[in-house]
């Protein structure tokens, strides 16, 4: 459910996400680094992995 919305949350900025966008805490987009779901670029800023 949680990657759904995040992975539309991507679709819907370009790739592009910044951490306030979302809506989620820290350590559920901590989570989604950890299993390759998203890449963090910067503090605060993550990219959709290609793969997706």
């Amino acid at each position: 459910m949680i990657q759904s919305k995040l992975t539309q949350l991507f679709i819907d900025n370009n790739g592009i996400l910044m951490a306030k966008q979302t809506g989620f805490d820290d350590s559920t987009l901590r989570k989604a680094v950890e299993r390759d779901d998203i890449k963090k670029h910067s503090r605060g800023i993550y990219l959709l992995d290609e793969s997706h």
